[in-house]
């Protein structure tokens, strides 16, 4: 039986082909009867823990691209002159409106977590990264959901620090869907002054991160 592994965290071009499971996936030896659904193409997908490393297993790479359609974020901290971009929720956002966020949003089917990073921050700053330049973070667990949190320098001077506060939303680019920019404001923010700010979980340590990596 030859299986695809995924490890959360890596990209999916790691994704390992295993005749045999490994140590990463004996769990498996167990579950015996998620296998055999495996097999005869009942669920896509199987997701397992071994030493705290969260493993999606499956038979086809389309298995694979159904996990992360379903689970997986991906966000990125793009980094200019020691600042970090942020951006803020609408007012009107379902989820913790007028919180501080990252570029960042779902993973498409049949895209790496990488290129949804990159697709997002052309998408919500207007700010182009190449893919290859992209430092990965961490992978944090939502409870559910997983997200990969990239780091990028940029040189671009797209939404500039000098702008007026009130005046910034409209230096966002416009959502297609939306009619409007997905967020209402933006900042660099600094490691000084990182605490004035209210973000959605994980946010606040990425941005950390990410800084004392191009510190």
């Amino acid at each position: 039986m030859s299986l695809l592994v995924f490890r959360v965290g890596d990209s999916l071009s790691n994704i390992a082909h295993l005749d045999h499971p490994t140590h990463a996936i004996n769990e498996l030896g167990g579950r015996a009867n998620d296998v055999e659904r495996l097999q005869r193409g009942e669920v896509p997908f199987l997701m397992i823990t071994s030493d705290d490393e969260h493993y999606v297993v499956a038979l086809t790479r389309e298995g694979i691209d159904a996990f992360v359609s379903r689970h997986m974020v991906a966000a990125v901290v793009v980094v200019r002159d020691r600042s970090a971009l942020i951006l803020q929720r609408g007012p009107t956002a379902p989820w913790m409106p007028l919180a501080w966020n990252l570029p960042g949003g779902g993973v498409d089917a049949g895209e790496t977590t990488e290129e949804a990073a990159v697709r997002e921050a052309y998408e919500e700053a207007g700010i182009p990264l190449d893919p290859h330049a992209l430092t990965f973070l961490h992978t944090f667990n939502g409870g559910g959901w997983f997200l990969d949190v990239y780091a990028a320098r940029t040189a671009a001077r797209a939404l500039p620090t000098s702008a007026p506060r009130d005046a910034r939303e409209a230096l966002l680019p416009i959502d297609p869907k939306l009619g409007h920019p997905e967020s209402c404001s933006y900042e660099w923010v600094t490691a000084r002054n990182i605490d004035e700010f209210h973000f959605v979980p994980f946010v606040k340590e990425a941005v950390l991160r990410a800084l004392r990596q191009y510190a």
